[in-house]
């Protein structure tokens, strides 16, 4: 029998002087597969990549591979190269122990015994403690050099670090952070300094354009008036005055830090949820989307969505600005009334036989789709940020937005499984519709807005009416539709709706 099997290889940068080089980890699994009569059927190599993380791309489209049964048996030339984390050991390991997928050490002759199993754990241990103590000792020595007011990490834009690790004023660059601190404080915005750097060609010490977030770590960041600050995740701040020359005063500093405070209490950042039909609400007029708006009439704040066409000047919609909570009500209402009525039982039983046949591509498919998307754009955020041409923060802040649009959609797809053969049945559709209208009575937003994403495709405020376009299709295979008319439009602030088709 064929014993397939794939090379993993990995190093960190501390690993390259220690014998583990990617080509040394080759040469001893191919050497083990020859004598052990192991076919090398393919390669996974992760360079430069810790292995406390299991956030390493080659590792992870492994397990992924795994999957496929393409092999049999993953080769490393010792644990530590697999993971020096021992949950993710054990986790990972199980994964591809139900994938059929064996994990073999060629230093460590591990087998299925007890006492193998004792060994194992020993040896992951002694990984996880390498690790550890060496995470420890490099903190020690950060925190001893940033006593001393040397830099621990990149140089900030406007110093250069000498071999000693001082900062010395970049004279080239040092122009730049003063008139950023000196715009910041003149009140000119984070985006308007950031499109006026770009144009004229500045960058950031990476190469990369300077991006809002980066002129806020300029601003906030005590070197600029000479005091260096290393802050540590776990640790106390270690701050030592008088480490280099100021580029700005510490009265500039001041005066730049109080105007960016200042904007961030005028301007609220509205939570996702505040505003639950923003992207699928249109103007029938113009053709521009309606976006969430805090509207502020005689000291109270008002949230209302409002057409952007006509914020720029260029629709006439009357209503332009209308109330939030009444136009979510009369959606809902919608919703609940079109959707989930008993009327409604044989309309979803058609629609929900026709993806089960193959009629329409499944909701199952789409969310497939769109996640493998977006797994396929993390992976091109993080190569351009290898590449260096992302700035580190900018690089975290997509990264958890992306992986927080993955794990929705996986937990959606988990909660839409239809099964292929069984028919719908009657009576069960009924106690769902029942179960939805109850749900929508909670005013539970998070549900809200996930019944939006479900059900809606497309909202259109038109002068006289509301249309509102579902992603259920009826018997004569269009869009469920229904419109709803205004009966007040002198306030639209309060308007109210009746039915009209």
């Amino acid at each position: 029998m064929i014993k397939r099997a794939v090379a993993y290889c990995r190093f960190s940068s501390e690993n390259q002087r220690d014998g583990y080089s990617i080509e040394a980890q080759l040469f001893a699994i191919k050497e083990f597969c020859n004598k052990e009569n192991f076919e090398l059927v393919g390669e996974y190599i992760d360079e430069a990549k810790s292995a406390t993380t299991d956030e390493r791309k080659n590792f992870q489209r492994m397990i992924k591979d795994s999957e496929k049964h393409q092999f049999d048996f993953i080769i490393i030339h010792k644990l530590d190269r697999f993971s020096r984390n021992r949950y993710d050991f054990a986790f990972y390991k199980k994964i591809l122990k139900d994938n059929g997928v064996k994990v073999i050490s060629v230093l460590e002759k591990l087998d299925d015994t007890p006492e193998t199993i004792i060994l194992e754990s020993v040896l992951e241990g002694m990984a996880e403690y390498y690790s550890s103590n060496l995470s420890r000792e490099t903190k020690k020595g950060l925190h001893a050099r940033a006593r001393k007011g040397l830099s621990c990490s990149t140089r900030p834009l406007g110093y250069d670090i000498n071999e000693e690790g001082k900062f010395i004023i970049n004279q080239d660059e040092s122009p730049i952070i003063q008139e950023i601190f000196s715009r910041v404080i003149q009140g000119d915005t984070l985006t308007a300094i950031c499109t006026d750097l770009k144009n004229r060609g500045v960058k950031g010490t990476r190469s990369a354009n300077l991006e809002i977030i980066s002129l806020k770590k300029i601003i906030r960041n005590t070197i600029y008036y000479g005091t260096y600050t290393y802050a540590s995740k776990s640790d106390e701040p270690i701050i030592v005055d008088n480490v280099c020359d100021p580029i700005v005063s510490y009265d500039v500093w001041i005066s730049a830090n109080s105007k960016l405070e200042s904007k961030k209490r005028i301007f609220r950042r509205h939570k996702e949820n505040d505003f639950l039909l923003t992207g699928v609400l249109w103007c029938g007029e113009c053709g521009s989307h309606y976006t969430g708006h805090s509207v502020t009439y005689k000291d109270s704040v008002y949230l209302a969505y409002r057409c952007t066409g006509h914020t720029h000047g260029i629709c006439d919609m009357k209503p332009s600005t209308i109330n939030r909570d009444r136009l979510e009500e009369i959606i809902f209402l919608s919703i609940t009334n079109d959707l989930f009525s008993d009327k409604m039982v044989d309309e979803w039983i058609i629609h929900l036989n026709k993806q089960k046949s193959g009629g329409e591509p499944t909701k199952r498919e789409s969310l497939e789709k769109e996640i493998r998307k977006l797994k396929n754009k993390k992976d091109r955020l993080l190569d351009i940020y290898l590449d260096g041409k992302l700035d580190k923060d900018v690089y975290y802040e997509r990264n958890i937005s992306i992986s927080g649009d993955i794990s929705r959609l996986e937990m959606e797809l988990a909660t839409c499984e239809v099964q292929d053969n069984k028919p719908v049945d009657k009576q069960l559709l009924k106690d769902a519709f029942k179960y939805f209208r109850e749900t929508l009575k909670t005013k539970d937003r998070d549900v809200l807005k996930r019944m939006i994403d479900l059900f809606v495709e497309k909202i259109i405020i038109y002068k006289d009416k509301i249309e509102i376009i579902y992603k259920i299709k009826g018997s004569n295979e269009e869009p469920l539709k229904s419109k709803y008319g205004f009966l007040s439009k002198a306030n639209s602030r309060c308007i109210s709706a009746r039915v009209i088709i």
